[in-house]
């Protein structure tokens, strides 16, 4: 009957509108996330291993699911997996400090929604989870443009090597001739050559 995503949870299951499941086993970190649902207007269960959260799965319908993939007992896979099987239309965002790009794909393949490297601002996670608009958020940093970071790395390069363009180029692997005409476009290099 509701086999596909989208055609809803069953009618056994309660369900909480706006409910988050955060599945974390540092509970300092638990708290403090599920204090930033709480005033995002949101209401967050706590599970702090793979157990108490398929538990949970299996009994409350949740709108939503932040969860670690490591645990010291189980995996964060076996959570997605019970997300899958419970709750398809749980919008499930990955929050692990053991993230590289095969386990987010993984991830992803497994049911993710996003995949969020751990440390980052519990506010850009909710963001994140909530599919807010984190680019023209107020009060967002604005995110440095690749041309910018590269910029600023010839910059630190160039300025640790003495200002000497030669040394320069060779820590950065490039030819002598090219360093110096990016240089051309750095208004504050210019002026210390």
């Amino acid at each position: 009957m509701f086999a596909r995503r989208g055609l809803g949870t069953p009618a056994s299951t309660p369900s909480l509108a706006g409910a988050v499941l955060v599945v974390e086993p540092d509970n300092a970190l638990s708290r403090e996330v599920s204090q930033h649902l709480s005033s995002s207007g949101l209401k967050a269960s706590i599970a702090n291993s793979v157990e108490s959260a398929i538990e949970a799965v299996s009994q409350t319908a949740f709108s939503y699911a932040i969860t670690e993939l490591k645990f010291d007992m189980g995996s964060g896979f076996d959570v997605l997996n019970a997300l899958i099987a419970h709750q398809p239309n749980c919008r499930t965002v990955v929050f692990t400090s053991h993230c590289t790009p095969g386990i987010a794909l993984r991830a992803v393949q497994a049911g993710a929604g996003d995949v969020i490297p751990k440390p980052t601002d519990v506010d850009f996670l909710i963001g994140i989870l909530l599919r807010r608009d984190m680019l023209h958020a107020p009060g967002a940093a604005p995110l440095p443009t690749p041309n910018s970071i590269r910029d600023e790395h010839i910059r630190e390069v160039f300025l640790s090597s003495g200002s000497n363009v030669a040394r320069a180029a060779n820590r950065l692997s490039m030819h002598r001739r090219t360093l110096q005409r990016i240089m051309k476009r750095l208004p504050d290099l210019r002026a210390e050559r």
